[in-house]
């Protein structure tokens, strides 16, 4: 399991790429794990988020929140 400097950096270094994933609405760290949020509850961009942290971070682990999308106001 990453420390918590090492997560810090692999969101950092992978904020850009799984923001990309459509049905991705935002990225966060919660305690000891990235936290993916969701537009939706997909298990395609589920899968499409893991392998993508799978193949740049391996071992890291992943927590989904189905959060809708996020607006700025």
């Amino acid at each position: 399991m990453p420390s918590t400097t090492e997560l810090h950096e692999i969101k950092r270094r992978l904020s850009d790429p799984i923001l990309r994933i459509p049905g991705v609405a935002g990225l966060g760290l919660s305690r000891d794990t990235l936290t993916a949020y969701l537009e939706e509850d997909s298990e395609t961009t589920r899968r499409a988020v893991a392998e993508l942290v799978e193949s740049e971070a391996p071992g890291t682990p992943i927590a989904y929140v189905v959060a809708g999308g996020f607006k700025a106001y």
